[in-house]
């Protein structure tokens, strides 16, 4: 099961926000991850893993799913169906774009990036 906080939480426009839970259940065997770092490690950074060649640079709604970077710039994209990604990274101060392209995710398997995210600043 997975709590997808960002499809949850929706600004209203006066400065509130509602929560309308969006839970996605599926089998841990019928579904991957792709785990990995970026550099630099900017907590609290948001990565996305779109399906291949669908990013579009302003719809992050069509995402497969999000992860949140960790302190020490990890990161685990969970319950992802078999197929081929796109990774995006948002980070303050940095470039929102496709890092790495074609990440294949296989059902059963954690598909670890070999390599650091080098994130690219704004600017």
């Amino acid at each position: 099961m997975d709590f997808d906080v960002r499809k949850s939480v929706h600004e209203q426009g006066n400065g509130q926000y509602n929560m309308n839970p969006v839970v996605r259940i599926f089998e841990a065997d019928a579904v991957g991850t792709i785990s990995g770092e970026t550099d630099p490690a900017v907590p609290r950074a948001v990565v996305y893993a779109f399906p291949a060649d669908t990013f579009g640079g302003d719809n992050f709604d069509d995402a497969a799913n999000s992860a949140i970077v960790r302190d020490d710039g990890s990161f685990t994209l969970a319950g992802l169906p078999p197929g081929s990604y796109d990774i995006v990274v948002a980070a303050d101060g940095y470039e929102t774009a496709v890092y790495v392209e074609d990440v294949e995710v296989e059902a059963g398997f954690d598909t670890a990036l070999e390599d650091p995210i080098a994130l690219t600043p704004e600017g």
